[in-house]
């Protein structure tokens, strides 16, 4: 298990930050190329701050949201935990997820602080487990309601863009699939887990592969304790699921509340979420730190009937509200946790 120290000494991690670096600058440069100062000088003054501070207040229950899911998970499970300490752990997740492709390190960082505040390794993976099962799920209903509410329409005028979010909603699927193979029938996937490590090790991608295959198994044992605490607490799984897509919907409604601040009023919520919703699945189709890049590219592309000339500045305060205000939270939540004293485990 990583201390809180190594989290930021590891080469892997070292690596990413330069990654998200280099990114981050690529995608700034890209969207100043072209950028009419003079109009970004005369819109922001006038944004409305109600539907501007309504955007940030929306964020802010995305965040609440998952700290009250897992919230009621470790008390469930007999942990000790408080709202503030969840939410601490939502920030946590927000920004290691963010600066590392493939979102690697968020669950990782989690299971640090977890345990750094005393809660048990074995209760933190559980609750992790079930909010990620959870999310894939929120995810692929609210895809399925997307579809079913504008069906064809859906993908039309999006070009390339809807390769990426079909690819999105596979990837959903295969991991909804795989958390529910690894919980329900974990035996299914010990004898491949045991041929994987020396296949992993051949490739040079894994050191130890006893090691690897010993991680891998233990991972499934916990598993089968997420099926039985499942088949436990079943009401539990729909106030989880419940929270998961409110959560999802608190972000997806973000653009909207940009689109009201800069004054426009033509499109419905609707038309809006929905439109965030496949850029969402974009972005978590690619294993790019916070989607750095295609995220604007996304955003230019599918909002750009909707803004108008005024896209750009929109797409500046979107991705501020959305992406790089909570990254700056999650930086300074990380820092400030790393400096407090160690609890006992309970």
């Amino acid at each position: 298990m990583l201390n809180n120290a190594s989290l930021f000494k590891k080469p892997r991690y070292i690596w990413s930050a330069l990654l998200f670096l280099v990114l981050l600058s690529l995608t700034f440069a890209a969207i100043v190329k072209d950028l009419d100062w003079e109009l970004l000088r005369q819109v922001i003054p006038r944004l409305n701050p109600w539907y501007f501070f309504s955007g940030l207040s929306v964020m802010l229950a995305f965040f609440c949201c998952q700290a009250l899911n897992y919230l009621c998970l470790l008390t469930s499970l007999g942990q000790p935990a408080s709202f503030l300490s969840c939410l601490k752990y939502s920030f946590i997740d927000f920004y290691f997820s963010g600066v590392t492709p493939g979102t690697m390190a968020g669950q990782p960082a989690q299971l640090v602080y977890m345990a750094k505040d005393g809660v048990n390794l074995g209760a933190s993976s559980l609750t992790l487990l079930l909010f990620n099962m959870s999310y894939h799920l929120g995810i692929l209903l609210l895809t399925l309601a997307a579809f079913l509410f504008q069906g064809a329409r859906l993908f039309a005028g999006i070009g390339l863009l809807k390769y990426t979010a079909l690819l999105g909603v596979a990837v959903h699927a295969f991991l909804m699939l795989l958390f529910l193979i690894a919980i329900f029938h974990a035996a299914w996937l010990e004898r491949p887990v045991a041929r994987l490590s020396p296949l992993l090790a051949r490739l040079k991608l894994i050191k130890n592969p006893e090691a690897a295959k010993d991680h891998l198994l233990q991972q499934l044992r916990e598993y089968r304790q997420g099926a039985q605490y499942i088949k436990e607490h079943p009401l539990m799984l729909l106030q989880l699921l419940f929270l998961t897509i409110c959560h999802l919907v608190f972000s997806l409604a973000v653009p909207y509340f940009a689109y009201r601040a800069f004054g426009f009023a033509g499109s419905s919520p609707l038309d809006i979420m929905v439109a965030q919703l496949l850029l969402t699945l974009t972005v978590e189709s690619l294993p790019l730190p916070g989607g750095l890049g295609v995220a604007e590219a996304g955003f230019l592309l599918l909002y750009g009937p909707i803004f108008g000339l005024l896209l750009t500045p929109a797409l500046l305060v979107c991705r501020g509200i959305n992406y790089y205000l909570p990254l700056l939270a999650g930086a300074g939540v990380a820092g400030i946790s790393s400096l407090l004293p160690k609890k006992a485990p309970c």
